[in-house]
């Protein structure tokens, strides 16, 4: 026995005083090159052989631009670049927790692993459907302006964890507590940054958290069809979305993405493409019972027709969709908005103030414009699908129970017809109890930033 004892005793060795802290800690062997050993590079942390002043198993999750990181890790440093996230190593242990903050000096936040996962999903999921170039500023630029500016990378998470909810989670389910701070937290310091003094090197920031916040709003919906606006009891909150996302406008004004400067301004073709032209008078291409129903004649203009711009933007998306093969005044990029609907967004941007007015006040014609549109973006936009499905069967139910014997209504708009997929008897009885209490830090910020939108209206004129 004492023989087989002795057989199994490790060889005596002489312990290397030198090497990093790192491969002590990890008990493997360092190899002593500098500045960086291989054993950390591989792992994945930031060697401290030579500098004694880095963390042990600091995690090297953090490229710096224009120069190669100096393995200091300091938040200083972290502060005064952009910089952006790169794949962790794929050895890099799960308990191993990346020490990553996003700050802009004043407020900071720390990075866990769920937030990276959330970026992960925003870039490889999350993101509309646009063309690569516009895809690739909203997969790399913005990440990168996201961790020096804390209010959008709040906005990012909360994008993330909205898609999340909205693709792999039961069709009734709530907002989760994950995504209702992310949206709290990116709107609460949205505010605060559009009141300080503001720098050019802002501009770009601001106006992709205006975007994300405008997509943000139209996914935030949780009830049942009887529960939804226009069946509901009049609100000053109603159609805040609709307010919010055309917000966007009084930010564009501010921040200017087109400006040579910015890293939207080698997409500005795509965005101008948007911009969907409207006639100037007459009826155009509008389907003659719409025109009808709208009172829209030959001397119809945005000016004294209040349904005018929303008639006649669904007629051209309309024709957009319904042509696939390109003209020859075409590129590529304009086939692609036709294709993947992302043109349709165009009409909460270009639709009359009056509308808003009339859709708050519950008209029958309105509601109708508004139920065709919501019938383009079912299964288009994931941000606004559920919320298209939700109020345009509301927007049926109510037009039903108000107008039964509107035959112009009725053959715009069957009521009803096998198209609507939902069952509205007896489903999630008690969905909105305890929901206002439960989001009401959301609403509150909600309502902070469409006070601010105003404001920012009102001084710019818009």
């Amino acid at each position: 026995m004492t023989s087989e004892v002795q057989s199994r005793r490790r060889r005596p060795y002489k312990k290397s005083v030198r090497g990093c802290r790192n491969c002590k800690l990890r008990r493997v062997k360092c190899d002593e090159t500098k500045p960086h050993c291989h054993n950390c590079s591989t792992y994945g942390v930031v060697c401290n052989y030579v500098s004694s002043n880095t963390p042990d198993l600091h995690v090297s999750a953090v490229r710096l631009h224009g120069r190669s990181a100096n393995g200091c890790g300091h938040r200083s440093d972290l502060q005064a670049r952009h910089y952006e996230v790169t794949p962790l190593p794929s050895i890099v242990q799960t308990t191993l927790k990346p020490i990553v903050f996003c700050s802009d000096g004043r407020y900071e936040f720390r990075m866990d692993g769920r937030c990276f996962a959330g970026l992960e999903r925003f870039g490889a999921k999350a993101i509309p459907p646009y063309s690569w170039e516009v895809t690739k500023i909203w997969r790399e630029d913005v990440p990168r302006f996201a961790f020096s500016n804390p209010y959008l990378m709040h906005t990012l998470l909360a994008v993330a964890a909205a898609h999340e909810r909205l693709h792999e989670m039961a069709e009734d389910a709530q907002r989760t507590l994950n995504e209702t701070y992310h949206t709290a937290r990116a709107i609460s310091l949205f505010n605060q940054k559009l009141s300080s003094r503001l720098t050019p090197a802002d501009y770009d920031p601001l106006w992709a958290t205006a975007a994300l916040l405008g997509l943000l709003s139209s996914s935030a919906i949780d009830t049942l069809p009887e529960n939804s606006w226009p069946l509901t009891t009049p609100s000053p909150s109603d159609l805040e979305w609709f307010i919010l996302t055309d917000g966007k406008k009084a930010v564009w004004a501010l921040t200017n993405p087109l400006r040579p400067s910015s890293v939207f301004s080698s997409v500005a073709q795509e965005y101008a493409a948007w911009d969907v032209p409207i006639p100037a008078s007459g009826v155009g291409s509008i389907d003659a019972r719409l025109a009808s129903l709208c009172g829209i004649t030959e001397s119809s203009s945005a000016e004294n027709n209040p349904y005018y711009a929303g008639a006649h933007m669904l007629s051209i998306l309309q024709a957009l969709n319904s042509n696939a093969e390109p003209s020859t005044h075409e590129s590529l990029e304009e086939l692609h908005i036709k294709t993947t609907g992302t043109e349709d967004v165009a009409y909460v941007s270009q639709h009359q103030v009056q509308h808003i007015s009339l859709l708050k006040q519950r008209d029958k014609v309105s509601l109708v414009l508004l139920a065709l549109w919501y019938e383009r973006c079912e299964g288009v936009c994931w941000w606004l699908d559920r919320r298209a499905r939700t109020e345009g069967l509301a927007i049926r139910l109510f037009l039903k129970q108000n107008y039964p014997d509107d035959k112009a209504i009725s053959e715009l708009l069957p009521i009803l017809d096998s198209r609507d997929r939902f069952d509205v008897t007896g489903r999630r009885e008690n969905a909105t109890v305890g929901l206002q209490k439960r989001f009401m830090e959301t609403l509150l910020a909600w309502e902070d930033l469409r006070i601010t939108y105003r404001s920012s209206n009102f001084f710019l004129g818009l």
